[in-house]
Order: structure tokens, then sequence, then C-alpha cells
């Protein structure tokens, strides 16, 4: 009895020391993994912060890159997930804003042209509408504005030569009505200023 007593009592302190080792290892395994978990969570962060910089940064793609970095680092997190559908949207809306500015200055260039080949052609009317349309689509720029003026410019030269020529052919009129009346000096007074007009 007193030997099953003793041998029980050696038992104990070998169980203990047992248990001991196992807590231990218990938490040092459990500090491992929470620096494993320190050490992931670093490197996490640290890409994040790139891909971040380069996403304020409108650098989309390379954005992209270093949020899966992130994500591949803890596949669980959804923010560097979020984050690559956000670039990606941002790409395809800068794509569709670079297609959509293409279209616009082909549309600007093509009414530009053909505005300036009405003004070659003294459809002066024609131009200024073709300029404006175009001014329409790019408001700031200069040049448009400035064929405009020119256009008006040259219809006023135009309106003032028709009514030189109206005027002319009026005084020529009276000229030749005054020569056939035999009304000579009215004749020459009208030819003399008909003249004038042309020299003018």
């Amino acid at each position: 009895e007193a030997a099953k007593l003793l041998k029980a009592t050696e038992k104990y302190p070998a169980e203990q020391i047992i248990k001991a080792k196992a807590e231990k290892k218990k938490e040092e395994d459990l500090a491992k993994e929470e620096e494993a978990k320190k050490k992931i969570r670093e490197q996490y962060d640290a890409a994040l912060a790139i891909a971040d910089a380069d996403f304020k940064d409108n650098n989309w793609t390379k954005s992209i890159t270093g949020y899966e970095a992130a994500s591949k680092i803890i596949v669980t997190e959804q923010y560097p997930k979020d984050q690559i559908l956000a670039a990606k949207a941002k790409i395809k809306e800068e794509e569709e804003l670079v297609k959509n500015k293409a279209a616009l200055d082909k549309k600007y260039n093509d009414l530009i042209t053909k505005a300036n080949l009405d003004f070659t052609a003294k459809k002066y009317n024609e131009a200024i509408t073709k300029y404006e349309q175009a001014l329409e689509l790019k408001k700031d720029e200069q040049l448009p504005k400035d064929q405009i003026q020119k256009a008006k410019d040259e219809l006023a030269k135009l309106d003032e030569q028709a009514r030189k020529d109206a005027e002319y052919k009026e005084l020529v009129q009276k000229g030749d009505d005054a020569l056939k009346g035999t009304d000579y000096d009215n004749a020459i007074s009208n030819y003399d200023a008909a003249l004038k007009i042309k020299t003018e």
C-alpha cells in the first residue's frame, strides 16, 4: 500500500513536467504563430501602402499589381480585391475619355477643314456656320474665332462691292439715258461719277 502511494506520487511530478512542457511548447508555438502573423501583416501593409500610393497617383496598372500582391499575402482581405475592381474601372473610364477625345478631335478637325475649303471658295456664310460648329466642340480654340471674323470681314467687303456695283450700274444707265436724250452734260456727269466708283 505504501509502495503504491509512493509510485503514484512519483508519477505525479513526471506527469506535471510533461504537462508543463506541453503548455510551454503551446505558448512558444502561439508566440511563433503570432510573430509569423505579425510579419505577414507587415508585408501586407507594406504592399498595400505602395498600391494605395500608386492608386492615389492615378497609376492604375501599377496599383493593380500592388493590390494583387497584397491579396496573395492575405487572401481573405476584401479591400485589395475592391481596389483592383476600382482601378480597372478607372482604366476603362480613361480609355473611354481618350476614345471620346479622339472622336471629338476628328469631328473638330473635319469641320475646320470643310470650313477652310468654303472660305477659300468664298462661301463665307457656309464657312462661318462650320467654324461656329467647330467652336461649339472646342470653345477655347482661337482659330475658329479668328476665321469667323475674317469671313465676316470678307462678307462686309462683298456687301460694299455689291453696293458699289449697283450704284455704278445705276450711274451708267443714267448716263446712257442722258446720252440718248442728247443731254450731254448730264451724261458726262453720270459717266464721271461711275468712273470714280470704279477707281475707289
